[in-house]
């Protein structure tokens, strides 16, 4: 069968995918070692919130009724610029004065990152030696911080929790929300099942205060943007501290779905944004160009076809592939990450994820979107 370079290159791309996929699935059951920290260290809880009214309460009890001793831990809300009454509602949830510390942020200077500016100002005033970040719409399991400590071996620097999101309303956009946001974790968690950090989610994020001290925190003077998840990883995976990932039923956190198509094409252009920076991970990259490509390719051979009805390329066997293959992932992902539910939403996002990807992939290159008000560019 003789194949035309286009087909030999589109074939090449579906074999990468193919091995990604794998990689993936296969890093989600390579446990990490057994033995547990048993030290109880003093643990910092740390929010950064602005405008988080509806939600800082239910995020506040679901911390405070911890099963971790209560003398050893605080949580640390960085108020940063709320017009509503955030910082307020968390002051009154602090019934002994002591347990709750609120850091009210009044302005940014130009020039300066909002966020990584609320993290890093938390992160100096926390008392810890374990500091967990976490956001301000989540909710946490009773043992989430007892369960993560143990994670802190001597060598451990950095315990990459996982997330999902529950529905509110349970329509289609969050529907869709959460199966791309858990395949998204599934990826990190899988990668860090092989030993390679990819990615990490600041809703579930635990590491030494000292490991942050000692790459020089986050850069909050950049001029552009790259998320502060993905530059506080790659700085530590530079370092001798390692990183392990916690897919754990009881560390698993619950975060809010993004609110209209408006808001989750401007937060999944901020995360796309994320392969333009030119500090990535090379394997990164690699696996993002591939998940791109074939995207591409499913799209353009469609377009293709009704424009010309005799074109040869099997574009049906591509989308039977992808099909079989990336809900073999979900199928996996849900069952680990303890959300079999998400699996009868498959067929919707399958259709979806096409278009978006493409989408996206294009805005984060251009690089311009709004973050809680925040208008930035990224790397």
């Amino acid at each position: 069968m003789n194949l035309s370079p286009l087909n030999i290159f589109i074939l090449t791309i579906a074999i990468l995918h193919l091995l990604v996929i794998l990689f993936f699935i296969t890093g989600l059951f390579r446990r990490s070692r057994s033995d547990k920290n048993r030290e109880k260290p003093f643990v910092s809880v740390l929010i950064s919130a602005r405008n988080e009214a509806e939600n800082i309460e239910e995020c506040l009890l679901s911390i405070l009724g911890q099963s971790y001793p209560h003398d050893l831990f605080e949580i640390l809300v960085v108020n940063d610029r709320s017009t509503d009454n955030t910082g307020e509602l968390a002051r009154k949830m602090d019934t002994n004065g002591k347990r709750i510390i609120v850091i009210d942020v009044e302005s940014v200077p130009t020039g300066i990152h909002p966020k990584k500016n609320a993290i890093s100002l938390g992160v100096a005033a926390a008392k810890g030696e374990i500091i967990i970040e976490t956001d301000a719409d989540v909710l946490v399991e009773r043992n989430w911080i007892e369960l993560t400590v143990e994670r802190f071996l001597p060598d451990i620097g950095m315990v990459v929790g996982s997330s999902t999101i529950r529905a509110k309303k349970k329509t289609l956009l969050e529907n869709l929300q959460a199966v791309d946001f858990l395949l998204l974790v599934a990826s990190a968690q899988g990668a860090l099942g092989h030993g390679i950090p990819m990615g990490a989610t600041g809703q579930n994020l635990a590491y030494r205060k000292k490991v942050f001290e000692e790459v020089g925190g986050l850069e909050i003077h950049t001029r552009r943007y790259v998320s502060n998840d993905m530059l506080f990883l790659t700085k530590v995976s530079q370092t001798d501290w390692k990183i392990v990932g916690n897919m754990s039923k009881e560390t698993i956190v619950s975060t809010l779905a993004v609110e209209g198509w408006k808001g989750f094409f401007s937060q999944r252009t901020r995360w796309a944004s994320n392969a333009y920076w030119k500090d990535i991970n090379f394997l990164l990259l690699l696996m993002l160009s591939v998940n791109y490509f074939i995207n591409l390719f499913v799209a353009a051979s469609i377009f293709v076809m009704i424009a010309n009805p005799t074109f040869s390329f099997p574009i049906f066997g591509l989308i039977a592939y992808k099909v079989t293959i990336e809900a073999l992932f979900l199928y996996v992902a849900s069952k680990q990450l303890n959300r079999k539910d998400l699996f009868a939403k498959f067929l919707p996002w399958f259709l979806a994820v096409t278009p978006y990807v493409i989408i996206v992939g294009i805005l984060g290159g251009i690089g311009i979107f709004s973050w809680k008000g925040y208008k930035v560019r990224s790397v």
